[in-house]
């Protein structure tokens, strides 16, 4: 006789949802895309609508980013954030939230974590580089970010075209002027097939191999890392938690700032004791062959093209060839 088919509570049906923003977010995805799917998908938020009191299915940026944004994802517990206000209805003062921590100045779990805390770093660092810089274009070039001019050292942007005479073109023409540099260029598909082959010249079977096994080895030793790797990240989010505090005045009375001596020390002894090499310690993948400084490649090629002018590209490609270093 088949049973009645199980429920999923809603907090766990919450969760299963914010694991999967976050998972979307990781992978690349933008946080505009995950609303748009959640809201056609019916998904309620914790709004409630002023005229019906249902739930809304409206997901907005803001409030999404603001709960990816939340230490309550990896169980701590979050104090303040709120007004005081008078009768007549001032605002006297706003007490700004602050995470909860012990008398050591670790963060206390106040729940069970959603996720683990290198997995919420790696969430606040996209958010954050996404802010900074934006989010990578579908139709962005393979080397975008990557190419840098051979005369004044400034990024240079790539034309996504397809176009055979798509071209690679120093910013700081544009944005300084000719005096800081006369605006290299560079044929972008010309640049991007000398890069693949200089790198697969590097890619020897021997070098091959040595990176697998230093790789297997790491990743032998990977729940060992995993646990020290969280255990330093909890500790430096104690002391960040403490300078903030710091900041804020928390710790302007003598009392107040001999207890934020005695923390700081206790938890920068604990750092230290995580810095010690261990005697099974397993060495990182030596990926050494692929170095030669930022863009260096691209940096000589540029450079040589600009400097002789109407020569054909493969005498350009034999003179960066040359000037490189063997790997």
């Amino acid at each position: 006789m088949a049973g009645k088919p199980r429920r999923t509570s809603p907090a766990r049906a919450k969760a299963e949802i914010v694991r999967e923003a976050i998972d979307r977010v990781l992978s690349g995805e933008s946080v505009r895309s995950i609303c748009g799917d959640f809201t056609g998908r019916g998904i309620q938020t914790r709004r409630k609508e002023e005229q019906t009191g249902d739930y809304s299915t409206r997901w907005y940026g803001t409030s999404l980013r603001k709960l990816l944004r939340s230490p309550i994802l990896i169980g701590q517990h979050v104090a303040g954030g709120t007004k005081e206000i008078d009768s007549s209805g001032r605002v006297l003062r706003v007490v700004a939230p602050r995470i909860v921590t012990d008398e050591h100045g670790i963060p206390i779990q106040s729940h069970e974590p959603l996720i683990d805390l290198q997995t919420y770093q790696r969430l606040q660092a996209e958010l954050d580089n996404r802010r900074q810089h934006g989010r990578r274009r579908p139709n962005s070039t393979l080397l975008t970010g990557l190419v840098f001019c051979g005369k004044c050292g400034s990024r240079m942007a790539g034309r996504s075209s397809d176009a055979p005479n798509a071209f690679f073109g120093c910013n700081a023409r544009t944005q300084f002027g000719g005096a800081k540099c006369s605006g290299n260029t560079i044929n972008r598909h010309y640049l991007e097939q000398y890069v693949i082959a200089r790198l697969f010249q590097k890619l020897t079977p021997d070098r091959v191999a040595a990176a697998r096994a230093a790789l297997a080895a790491q990743k032998a030793d990977a729940p060992r890392r995993s646990a020290t790797d969280s255990k330093r990240a909890q500790l430096e989010q104690a002391l960040a938690i403490l300078e903030e505090d710091r900041t804020q005045g928390l710790y302007n009375s003598p009392t107040a700032a001999a207890r934020f001596r005695a923390q700081y020390a206790e938890l920068i002894e604990q750092l230290d004791q995580l810095a010690e090499p261990t005697e099974d310690d397993t060495p990182a993948p030596d990926f050494s062959i692929l170095q030669g400084g930022r863009g260096s490649c691209a940096r000589r090629l540029i450079g040589s093209r600009s400097r002789r002018g109407a020569e054909e590209p493969r005498e350009a490609a034999t003179e960066a060839h040359d000037s490189t270093p063997a790997g």
